[in-house]
């Protein structure tokens, strides 16, 4: 049998459909084999084998922040001193010192770096540590600048859901009062209904601005040009449809928290804005990861429970409920869902 080009495409000439039906044949089992020889490690995720910055990063991040809702970040204080170190007891005494201060109730429940192991709070040189607060009024606000000013400390202030308020509650950002020492984050996500486009900013100081500038170009990702396009357009467009939306997700919790209010054994706790609220159900016996695992298989609605979240002692019979992602009416029969859980008890 020869295998020389010239016969083979005499071959093929006489006979097209034979050869197109032996390609055919032949990538088919070529499809067959890869499947059965690779098996589960075909898959459309990107999982890294290494272990990149972002990814570290992220760990970080998720062990200095806790995603606690009780005490929810709205601000952050930076504490430095060029002289003592965070081990040392002039350091520590000066923190207590700041979180004494009475005209600022938030202190009470801050968490810190003192009595826990809270390394993702210090800096990598250890002379710095941050202070996340929860704000929620003017007076706690003008006192945390206060002694910011007296401590020369910085403040970063948590824009991503400023706008997300409900009712006659407001948001007090702390560059109103100190321009000069307050850093401003803020993205799309939350007040813009925009999570996907993983669009942000930060606006302070110049001579900070520019620091962050260095930081970020070598640790981060620029947006695509459409996706800045996007957020520019929504900030600089009309703002109704975004008042609109926030008065739809207060309407939306209110009839959640009405349906919910038919089982005394449940005790909500309403949000002042943002996109969930906790409701707490110890008086129905079950923990929260009890409540939450019966209401998905026996009721077939879905809630977080909020164990491990954020302190040790944190969340145990709390569950977390989201009120922006289904209409009125579904979230109506959620409630009488979850009402008719606590009341089979």
């Amino acid at each position: 049998m020869s295998l020389a080009t010239q016969p083979l495409a005499s071959a093929s000439a006489r006979h097209p459909w034979r050869v197109i039906g032996t390609w055919l044949a032949v990538a088919l089992l070529a499809i067959v084999a890869i499947v059965m020889l690779l098996g589960g490690s075909l898959t459309t995720e990107g999982a890294p084998t290494n272990n990149p910055e972002s990814e570290r990063a992220d760990e970080v991040r998720l062990a200095a922040f806790s995603p606690d809702p009780a005490t929810a970040v709205t601000d952050i204080v930076v504490i430095r001193s060029e002289t003592y170190t965070v081990d040392s007891p002039q350091f520590a005494a000066f923190v207590r010192g700041f979180l004494a201060d009475d005209e600022i109730t938030a202190l009470a429940s801050a968490r810190t770096y003192l009595g826990r192991d809270r390394s993702g709070l210090v800096s990598e040189d250890r002379h710095a540590t941050i202070v996340p607060l929860a704000l929620s009024s003017d007076d706690e606000t003008e006192a945390l600048v206060a002694a910011a000013r007296d401590n020369d400390a910085w403040i970063v202030f948590n824009g991503h859901a400023d706008k997300v308020v409900f009712g006659d509650h407001a948001v007090v950002n702390p560059a109103t009062i100190e321009r000069e020492r307050t850093i401003v984050v803020g993205c799309m996500s939350k007040n813009y209904g925009m999570p996907g486009w993983r669009t942000g900013w930060a606006v302070g100081p110049r001579e900070v601005m520019r620091a962050m500038e260095d930081v970020h170009i070598f640790n981060g990702i620029m947006p695509s040009g459409f996706c800045q396009a996007g957020a520019a357009a929504a900030l600089a467009g009309p703002q109704d449809w975004q008042a609109e939306s926030v008065a739809t997700f207060e309407r939306c919790q209110a009839a959640l928290l009405e349906e919910i209010a038919a089982a005394p054994a449940l005790s909500a706790v309403p949000a002042e804005g943002g996109y969930y609220c906790l409701l707490d159900v110890e008086a129905t016996g079950m923990t929260g990861v009890e409540f939450a695992e019966r209401a998905l298989a026996e009721h077939e609605v879905a809630v977080t429970p909020m164990q491990g979240w954020g302190r040790d002692d944190f969340g145990e019979h709390l569950v977390r409920l989201i009120f922006t992602n289904e209409p009125e009416d579904r979230l109506r029969e959620a409630g009488r869902r979850l009402a008719a859980l606590a009341q089979d008890q």
